[in-house]
């Protein structure tokens, strides 16, 4: 028989019940976010802490709904980008894994570094935005 502490949620439905009533009182009835919706704020919803959450998350049974629930906030804070003063949202969306970071990659004709043909620069906060720019001659073509 294993030891330890038991579940706090006998069943992944009760724990989903219990995340959709958290994210319910935080909209109105349109669905619009009337309140902060965050991990804490989920957490002690569920009178729990963040750690609980984790350990959780690492149970297959219940599983998905925690990352589907963290999936909600990370969306919360993704559409915040859209608004001005979005500090905060950027701070936070880094400890979901996004990066913030700068890269500039130079191209070389058959590897030859005497012969540049382009290069790339990465920009944004996360690691998919980019932008490619490319030489003079490359831009020429196109035209």
């Amino acid at each position: 028989m294993p030891g330890g502490r038991p579940l706090k949620f006998s069943t992944p439905e009760e724990l989903q019940e219990k995340i959709d009533a958290y994210f319910s009182q935080a909209t109105d009835s349109e669905g619009k976010v009337i309140k902060p919706i965050t991990i804490t704020g989920l957490a002690l919803w569920l009178d729990t802490t963040r750690d609980v959450l984790l350990d959780y998350q690492n149970r297959d049974e219940f599983s998905h709904a925690i990352k589907k629930a963290k999936l909600r906030v990370e969306c919360y804070y993704e559409e915040k980008l859209m608004m001005p003063a979005c500090t905060g949202s950027i701070f936070a969306l880094k400890n979901f894994g996004w990066s913030d970071r700068n890269e500039t990659k130079l191209t070389h004709e058959g590897g030859d570094p005497a012969k540049p043909i382009g290069f790339t620069i990465n920009f944004g906060i996360t690691e998919n935005a980019s932008s490619e720019l490319h030489s003079p001659e490359a831009l020429s073509e196109t035209e």
